[in-house]
Formats: structure tokens, sequence, C-alpha cells
């Protein structure tokens, strides 16, 4: 903007916000906070800057719920998250200044809602700082092993230390060892002991061993054991047939 009475130009910075409707409120406070936030830091970019106008269609209901948030935002920036936030009081004081700020009961709880997003995020903020420095301590605490054994300049220990020369002589041959025969007999294999015929050899056992097999119960054949206890009744009295002669 330039004047034209005078040689003096001024630059104007116009912010407007098109999510907000009237007489309502956006749908998320975490939109409000980042466009107060860019307004902001835009006015501290400027040298000798002056106030920031604020206005809407009836500049009281948008206007003045913008201004509170921006209120207690700088209050807690300024006095750290243990300073006194009274809302309500707040609201009263811009409305002795301009009748009817923060028009609407929807304007009035989204002031809270933003407060309350604004401090969780920067709580947030301030666990991942504290975070990040206490990992950063632990890595500074780490120490090199020369450091942890007290030596405070290896390097120069390592360069002060004079040298050895040292000299590999070649091996010398070594004649293999002549074998004679009381040498032969000693690399001969021990005999084992023999057997007596006395010695105690175990029998092998009276019944025949049972071998596993893979056959089912029901196909498997019932073997009864004889015993004189079992009655299998009296002798046929058809003898069998003779066996068949060879022609």
């Amino acid at each position: 903007m330039k004047l034209e009475e005078c040689t003096e130009t001024r630059t104007i910075y116009h912010y407007h916000f098109t999510a907000w409707p009237d007489h309502g409120v956006p749908s998320d406070p975490g939109c409000v906070l980042n466009f107060l936030h860019d307004v902001n830091h835009r006015q501290e970019s400027v040298t000798q800057a002056g106030p920031i106008i604020v206005h809407c269609s009836a500049g009281i209901g948008r206007t003045g719920t913008f201004i509170v948030i921006d209120m207690i935002v700088d209050l807690i920036k300024r006095q750290g998250l243990d300073c006194e936030i009274d809302i309500q009081r707040s609201i009263q004081m811009v409305r002795s200044q301009r009748s009817g700020m923060v028009q609407t009961e929807a304007q009035y709880k989204f002031v809270y809602l933003a407060v309350q997003h604004y401090i969780d995020t920067l709580q947030q903020r301030i666990q991942a700082e504290q975070k990040s420095i206490q990992l950063g301590r632990e890595y500074t605490n780490i120490k090199y092993t020369a450091e942890a054994a007290g030596a405070t300049e290896p390097l120069k220990v390592l360069s002060n230390a004079t040298s050895c020369p040292i000299t590999l002589s070649p091996p010398t041959p070594t004649m293999p060892p002549i074998l004679t025969r009381s040498s032969c007999e000693n690399l001969k294999p021990p005999v084992p002991p023999r057997i007596s015929p006395d010695a105690i050899v175990p029998r092998p056992p009276d019944e025949p061993l049972q071998l596993y097999e893979n056959i089912p119960l029901k196909d498997k054949p019932l073997v009864v054991p004889l015993t004189s206890s079992f009655n299998i009744g009296p002798p046929p009295t058809i003898a069998p047939p003779p066996p068949p002669r060879k022609s």
C-alpha cells in the first residue's frame, strides 16, 4: 500500500480463513490453531509491526472467538502450563470492550476445545523433547574401550612406541627317525586277551523272542498258550487219512 500524499509505503498481509461458517464453528480446532500460528509468525517477522486487525461479517462472533483463543494461547506461552486459565472471565473482559463478542454457545464451547487441543499438543511436544534429550545423554555417556581403561591419548602412546627389528630365520630341515626292530615291535597293536573255556557265557532264552508286527488287532490271530489246565475236549473218533504215496 502506498500513500498518495507522501512516498511512504507499507506492506499489508491479508489472511482469510474460509472454512469458518457464520454463527458456527470449524470442524477441527487444529486448523484454527495452525492459522493463528501462521498469523502470529508473520507479525513477529515484521519489524515495528502494529496490532493485528481481526474482523468477520459482524465483527463479534468469529472475531471474538479468534481473539479469545489468541489471548489464552499467548498466556500459556508466557506463563507456562501451570498458569491460571479463566475463559469465562476472558470473554467478559473482551465483551466489556465490544458488546456481543463470542456470539453463540457453539463458539463459546469451541474456545474450550481449541485451548484443550493446544495444551494436549504442547504436552506431547514437551514429552518428545525430553525423551530426545534423554536419549542424547545416553549416547554421550558411551565411552570407548581405551577411554574406559584410562588411556587419555591412545594415539600418542602408539606413536611413541619404539619398533624392534625382528629377523626370521628359515627352519632347519630335520631327518626322520631311524626305525629299529625294537621300535617296530612297539608299534604293533596290542593283542586282546583270550577267553578261557571256563568263562561264564550267557545262555539263550528258553522261549523265542516275540517280534512286533504291524498287524491290526482285529486281523491278528488269537494265540492261546497250551497249559495243563486248558480243556481241549476228547480226542477225535475218526483217524485222519494217511498221506498220499509217492508215485
